[in-house]
Protein backbone atom coordinates (compact mmCIF):
# COMPACT_ATOMS: atom_id res chain seq x y z
CA UNK A 1 0.00 0.00 0.00
CA UNK A 2 1.25 3.81 0.06
CA UNK A 3 3.51 4.75 1.94
CA UNK A 4 5.40 0.61 1.54
CA UNK A 5 6.92 1.24 -1.99
CA UNK A 6 11.00 0.88 -1.78
CA UNK A 7 12.90 3.55 -4.23
CA UNK A 8 16.28 3.67 -5.20
CA UNK A 9 18.20 6.33 -7.06
CA UNK A 10 21.22 7.08 -7.83
CA UNK A 11 23.64 9.16 -10.27
CA UNK A 12 27.92 9.00 -10.66
CA UNK A 13 29.28 11.60 -12.91
CA UNK A 14 33.28 11.49 -13.18
CA UNK A 15 35.76 13.34 -15.23
CA UNK A 16 38.45 11.22 -16.57
CA UNK A 17 39.94 14.17 -17.59
CA UNK A 18 39.56 17.66 -18.98
CA UNK A 19 38.51 15.97 -22.30
CA UNK A 20 36.62 12.91 -21.05
CA UNK A 21 33.62 12.43 -19.10
CA UNK A 22 30.98 10.01 -18.31
CA UNK A 23 27.72 9.67 -16.69
CA UNK A 24 25.92 6.68 -15.23
CA UNK A 25 22.51 7.17 -13.20
CA UNK A 26 19.90 3.80 -11.89
CA UNK A 27 16.55 4.61 -10.59
CA UNK A 28 14.88 1.38 -9.64
CA UNK A 29 11.40 1.39 -7.65
CA UNK A 30 8.84 -1.33 -6.75
CA UNK A 31 5.57 -1.84 -4.64
CA UNK A 32 2.77 -3.81 -3.65
CA UNK A 33 -0.32 -1.22 -4.50
CA UNK A 34 -3.52 -0.72 -2.59
CA UNK A 35 -5.40 -2.91 -3.74
CA UNK A 36 -4.94 -6.71 -4.79
CA UNK A 37 -2.96 -7.18 -8.05
CA UNK A 38 -1.04 -3.78 -8.19
CA UNK A 39 2.53 -4.55 -7.58
CA UNK A 40 5.08 -3.23 -9.39
CA UNK A 41 8.64 -2.81 -10.62
CA UNK A 42 10.15 -0.28 -12.43
CA UNK A 43 13.89 0.30 -13.35
CA UNK A 44 15.92 2.84 -15.12
CA UNK A 45 19.62 2.73 -16.51
CA UNK A 46 21.38 5.48 -17.99
CA UNK A 47 24.87 6.12 -19.47
CA UNK A 48 26.55 8.62 -20.95
CA UNK A 49 30.10 9.46 -22.57
CA UNK A 50 32.41 12.34 -23.93
CA UNK A 51 35.88 12.25 -24.99
CA UNK A 52 37.37 14.80 -27.24
CA UNK A 53 40.99 14.48 -28.24
CA UNK A 54 43.99 17.16 -27.84
CA UNK A 55 43.77 18.67 -31.07
CA UNK A 56 40.09 19.51 -31.64
CA UNK A 57 39.55 17.33 -34.51
CA UNK A 58 37.41 14.85 -33.26
CA UNK A 59 34.71 14.72 -30.15
CA UNK A 60 32.61 11.75 -30.01
CA UNK A 61 29.44 11.11 -27.72
CA UNK A 62 27.53 8.45 -26.60
CA UNK A 63 23.81 8.19 -24.45
CA UNK A 64 22.53 5.02 -23.57
CA UNK A 65 19.33 3.98 -21.80
CA UNK A 66 17.08 1.19 -20.66
CA UNK A 67 14.07 1.15 -19.16
CA UNK A 68 11.34 -1.64 -18.20
CA UNK A 69 8.18 -1.84 -16.05
CA UNK A 70 6.53 -4.64 -14.74
CA UNK A 71 3.09 -4.54 -13.03
CA UNK A 72 0.03 -6.81 -12.14
CA UNK A 73 -3.27 -6.00 -13.50
CA UNK A 74 -6.40 -6.50 -11.44
CA UNK A 75 -9.04 -4.68 -14.26
CA UNK A 76 -10.56 -2.92 -11.57
CA UNK A 77 -13.10 -3.70 -8.66
CA UNK A 78 -15.15 -6.01 -9.07
CA UNK A 79 -18.15 -4.39 -7.22
CA UNK A 80 -17.52 -0.18 -6.94
CA UNK A 81 -19.99 -0.28 -4.22
CA UNK A 82 -17.80 -2.00 -2.14
CA UNK A 83 -15.35 0.94 -2.52
CA UNK A 84 -18.04 3.34 -1.62
CA UNK A 85 -19.47 2.06 1.14
CA UNK A 86 -15.94 1.31 2.79
CA UNK A 87 -16.73 -1.98 4.74
CA UNK A 88 -13.56 -3.17 4.51
CA UNK A 89 -10.70 -2.30 6.64
CA UNK A 90 -7.87 -3.95 4.45
CA UNK A 91 -8.42 -3.01 0.77
CA UNK A 92 -6.54 -6.06 -0.33
CA UNK A 93 -10.01 -8.09 0.61
CA UNK A 94 -11.85 -6.07 -2.08
CA UNK A 95 -12.37 -8.71 -5.05
CA UNK A 96 -11.13 -7.66 -8.39
CA UNK A 97 -11.97 -8.33 -12.10
CA UNK A 98 -8.66 -9.93 -12.80
CA UNK A 99 -6.51 -12.19 -10.79
CA UNK A 100 -3.67 -13.45 -13.00
CA UNK A 101 -2.92 -11.10 -15.61
CA UNK A 102 0.41 -8.85 -15.93
CA UNK A 103 2.12 -6.37 -18.01
CA UNK A 104 5.18 -5.42 -19.02
CA UNK A 105 7.03 -2.51 -21.05
CA UNK A 106 10.25 -1.77 -21.71
CA UNK A 107 12.46 0.37 -24.45
CA UNK A 108 15.89 0.93 -25.15
CA UNK A 109 18.03 4.01 -26.65
CA UNK A 110 21.24 4.11 -27.81
CA UNK A 111 22.51 7.28 -29.73
CA UNK A 112 26.20 7.64 -30.67
CA UNK A 113 27.83 10.92 -32.53
CA UNK A 114 30.69 11.66 -33.80
CA UNK A 115 32.34 14.75 -34.80
CA UNK A 116 35.16 15.27 -37.50
CA UNK A 117 35.92 19.03 -37.15
CA UNK A 118 37.42 20.47 -40.37
CA UNK A 119 37.70 24.73 -38.95
CA UNK A 120 37.43 26.18 -35.99
CA UNK A 121 38.48 24.78 -32.73
CA UNK A 122 35.60 23.16 -31.42
CA UNK A 123 32.25 21.97 -32.88
CA UNK A 124 30.94 23.52 -29.35
CA UNK A 125 32.54 27.37 -29.12
CA UNK A 126 29.11 29.12 -30.63
CA UNK A 127 31.63 32.38 -30.59
CA UNK A 128 33.97 30.95 -33.40
CA UNK A 129 32.67 29.72 -37.03
CA UNK A 130 34.10 26.87 -38.45
CA UNK A 131 33.28 23.47 -40.42
CA UNK A 132 32.37 20.05 -39.05
CA UNK A 133 30.93 17.19 -40.20
CA UNK A 134 28.97 14.80 -37.49
CA UNK A 135 27.93 11.20 -38.16
CA UNK A 136 25.53 10.10 -36.02
CA UNK A 137 23.82 6.49 -35.33
CA UNK A 138 20.38 6.64 -33.45
CA UNK A 139 18.64 3.26 -32.27
CA UNK A 140 15.73 2.36 -30.33
CA UNK A 141 12.90 -0.28 -29.79
CA UNK A 142 9.97 -0.51 -27.78
CA UNK A 143 7.88 -3.60 -26.48
CA UNK A 144 4.67 -4.22 -24.65
CA UNK A 145 3.17 -7.30 -23.47
CA UNK A 146 0.29 -7.58 -21.75
CA UNK A 147 -0.82 -11.60 -20.73
CA UNK A 148 -3.71 -13.73 -18.41
CA UNK A 149 -3.26 -16.52 -17.68
CA UNK A 150 -7.18 -16.96 -16.68
CA UNK A 151 -9.29 -15.21 -19.80
CA UNK A 152 -12.68 -14.15 -18.44
CA UNK A 153 -13.80 -13.25 -21.77
CA UNK A 154 -16.57 -10.33 -20.01
CA UNK A 155 -13.71 -8.10 -19.39
CA UNK A 156 -12.46 -8.57 -23.27
CA UNK A 157 -15.19 -8.05 -25.06
CA UNK A 158 -13.37 -8.31 -28.79
CA UNK A 159 -10.51 -11.13 -29.25
CA UNK A 160 -8.75 -10.44 -32.41
CA UNK A 161 -6.04 -12.96 -32.24
CA UNK A 162 -4.61 -14.43 -29.34
CA UNK A 163 -6.56 -14.51 -26.39
CA UNK A 164 -3.94 -15.06 -23.67
CA UNK A 165 -0.92 -12.81 -24.87
CA UNK A 166 -0.55 -9.43 -26.57
CA UNK A 167 2.38 -8.15 -27.40
CA UNK A 168 3.38 -4.76 -29.16
CA UNK A 169 7.10 -3.72 -30.54
CA UNK A 170 8.34 -1.04 -32.48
Amino acid sequence: GSGNEQYFSGMHSQSISERTNFTVTVARSNGEGLYLRQAFFSENYSLSFFHRPKKNRYAITLQAQYQSLKKDENGGLEDNTLFSENIFTNRKLIPVNIDNASSKVRSRFLRIDQYFIFSGDSVWNTKRKGSFLRVGLVARDHFRAYSDDAVNFANYPAIFMDSTVTNDSV
